[in-house]
């Protein structure tokens, strides 16, 4: 069954020296891709070498699309039922888990983390030491970076940069062009919008 070749250019080599997975062709299933609004299908990968002295060789990870959604080089690593889909692209020592998902062009690289059943989608970058759990989901030109958090059923669209130790969860949501930084924690119910600056909260349990 052909990979795909509609992918962009990539942040790093498609195949080189000493491949540290393989496509198990044999095992794969059909998701949907909100672009398309077509099923598309996505195969389990396999360890050709030891990770990060986690993961074995001969050891399964989750599913990509194709060689280009997950780099060779690095320990970056997909695991479980975790799925890279179109465009995605994941690289350096990122671990994207359990049913999290991230898709068309949404980048996770250095020592991010997607976890849970959270998505990824559209242009955002997930980078630094951010970590995005829960049922959360982070799209548009969204940028997580430095130890923020965002988990719960937290949304984060728009240009949004959320950084430093900016926590997001609940139910809370960010949109527009919010920079959210600090030890600032949106409670459930919080929401924020504008162009700019500080989130303008209409809950009063926002805490900092």
């Amino acid at each position: 069954m052909a990979i795909s070749q509609h992918t962009r250019l990539l942040p790093f080599p498609r195949r080189p020296a000493g491949d540290k997975y393989e496509l198990l062709f044999h095992d794969s299933r059909l998701v949907d891709d909100p672009v398309t609004h077509a099923s598309v299908n996505v195969y389990r990968i396999r360890a050709l070498r030891t990770i990060r002295n986690v993961i074995r060789r001969g050891q399964y990870g989750g599913y990509v699309q194709s060689l280009d959604n997950l780099s060779h080089r690095g320990a970056a690593w997909v695991a479980d039922q975790a799925c890279l889909l179109g465009n995605a692209r994941v690289w350096g020592d990122a671990w994207i888990g359990e049913q999290a998902v991230v898709r068309e062009g949404a980048w996770v690289f250095e020592t991010a983390a997607v976890r849970g059943q959270a998505t990824v989608a559209g242009a955002a970058r997930i980078f630094g030491q951010a970590r995005v759990y829960g049922q959360s989901y982070i799209g548009g030109h969204v940028l997580v970076a430095g130890q923020a958090v965002i988990t719960g059923q937290a949304q984060a669209l728009g240009c949004c940069w959320i950084g430093h130790t900016a926590r997001l969860e609940g139910d809370s949501w960010l949109s527009g062009s919010q920079i959210v930084t600090g030890a600032m924690v949106t409670a459930v119910g919080s929401h924020a919008h504008g162009t700019g600056g500080e989130p303008e909260l209409s809950s009063e349990t926002a805490r900092a």
